[in-house]
């Protein structure tokens, strides 16, 4: 049941919410906007259109980046607004009657606690089904303010006519060659689980001639049967395994793989993998193996959720020490903690994905297992 200093608290919540929203998305959007302004240009100048699309170009680029932005964003949006709202109501001594008519701080806190779990509900929600909805437009404009745009593409993941499913991790357009490549053909002409064949390989270079197609090269091919056993693995070298590029004709024979991939297919229609939802990602590895991204990316949007919670629980008692009043200065510091917690997982980010020291899981875990018990022994010594 929620009093009425609940409904207030949750209300200046929002309203605080808001106004770091406000500030610090716009903030982030000019910033990066700046910072990637040449290859705005570049784009607006090859479409060739006049000059008042150049803004309109900006605002649309800026638009469909919102859903990420809002899940990258939320963790230091909630914090920031918690200290706010906890700092103005100290400021103008409105925690005071509170605790003198007998509630612990931690009963005043706890809109403040459930505002955040309605913030990580959302950015579960836009993970799951909003990025998955507009993942297509969302990559589109990372390459293109990553400057990548006509160079490489990253974490591609295109299906054929054929039902084969062809996954790399980078793509060099110029020199036409897979980095980490994998195509799997499946049991069922219209692709799915089970899979017929699986080619892991180092690489895949695109060949004209003598005949046009791909050579997966350093690498295994496995392949299964109907009730996805192994009938047979085999290493294959710098001789390779190579996959046809032929438009889609008649039933393929067992254990032949053909594409009709083309590197202009490839460079034009592929999304990262990494957008699509956490189910999808899981049921991906289980028909193609593990892989240590998808695998990390898999346990961090299982653990992110709890870092709103716990990043309050290491924010608020700065804030509530008596010599801290001023609302922004809250801010401030919600912006230090958040900047130290997401260098932890930069950093553990860096190690997983490399293979040093960390697993995947562990990685993603660790800024987790780092700050909960930091935040934990602080938010107990809040007097209350």
């Amino acid at each position: 049941m929620l009093r009425i200093s609940d409904r207030y608290i949750i209300r200046s919540f929002i309203l605080s919410f808001a106004i770091c929203a406000a500030a610090l998305v716009g903030l982030f959007m000019v910033i990066d906007t700046f910072s990637n302004l040449s290859s705005i240009v570049s784009l607006w100048r090859k479409a060739g259109g006049p000059f008042y699309h150049l803004p309109w170009l900006v605002i649309k680029m800026n638009a469909t980046r919102m859903p990420l932005i809002f899940y990258e964003l939320g963790s230091v949006l909630t914090l920031s607004a918690a200290m706010f709202t906890v700092a103005r109501l100290k400021k103008s001594n409105e925690i005071t009657p509170l605790l003198a008519s007998g509630v612990s701080i931690h009963r005043v806190l706890w809109p403040v606690f459930l505002m955040a779990l309605a913030v990580t509900a959302a950015q579960v929600a836009d993970m799951e089904f909003v990025i998955p909805r507009f993942g297509e437009y969302i990559y589109d404009w990372e390459r293109v303010r990553n400057g990548a745009s006509g160079q490489r593409r990253f974490n591609a993941l295109v299906e054929d006519g054929y039902g084969n499913v062809m996954f790399t991790a980078q793509y060099e357009i110029k020199s036409k060659i897979q980095y980490n490549a994998q195509m799997t053909r499946y049991w069922a002409p219209a692709g799915g689980w089970p899979p017929m064949i699986i080619l892991n390989a180092q690489e895949a270079r695109w060949q004209q001639s003598p005949r046009p197609g791909w050579t997966y090269l350093r690498g295994t091919a496995i392949k299964y049967d109907e009730e996805r056993n192994v009938v047979s693995q085999t290493s294959f070298e710098n001789d390779g395994f190579f996959v046809p590029l032929e438009a889609k004709a008649a039933r393929v024979p067992d254990y032949e793989v053909k594409t009709d991939i083309s590197p202009s297919k490839l460079e034009s229609e592929e999304i990262d993998i990494l957008y699509r939802p956490t189910l999808y990602l899981i049921q991906y590895m289980r028909e193609h193996g593990l892989r240590a991204d998808i695998t990390f990316d898999i346990n961090r949007r299982i653990a992110s959720p709890l870092s709103n919670i716990i990043l309050l629980l290491v924010g608020l008692p700065f804030v509530l020490k008596r010599e801290v009043k001023s609302p922004f200065l809250g801010m401030v510091l919600a912006v230090f903690i958040t900047a130290a917690y997401f260098a932890a997982s930069l950093i553990c980010e860096n190690f997983a994905l490399e293979g040093r020291v960390l697993t995947p899981l562990t990685g993603a875990w660790a800024p987790i297992i780092i700050f909960a018990p930091v935040g934990v022994l602080l938010f107990d010594t809040v007097e209350s």
